[in-house]
């Protein structure tokens, strides 16, 4: 169909992203930023310590940092 330049569909990717990032992340934005769930590190794979993002929102930028809780 031609819509998979040089291997890439740029609908697939966001697709994607907005799984990793609504889903997995538990993300909503509103008018003030992002807003995050707070039981988001615990659906994080065991391996992983931490996730590290940053957001453009409105012309702002929002470092976003998850980090697994000691025990867990």
């Amino acid at each position: 169909m031609g819509n998979g330049a040089l291997g890439v569909h740029a609908a697939c990717m966001a697709g994607a992203w907005q799984a990793l990032v609504f889903g997995f992340l538990g993300i909503r934005f509103d008018d003030n930023g992002p807003i995050v769930e707070h039981d988001a590190p615990s659906r994080m794979p065991p391996r992983w310590q931490s996730i590290e993002m940053t957001f453009d929102h409105r012309g702002k930028h929002y470092p976003l940092q998850w980090r697994r809780e000691e025990g867990r």
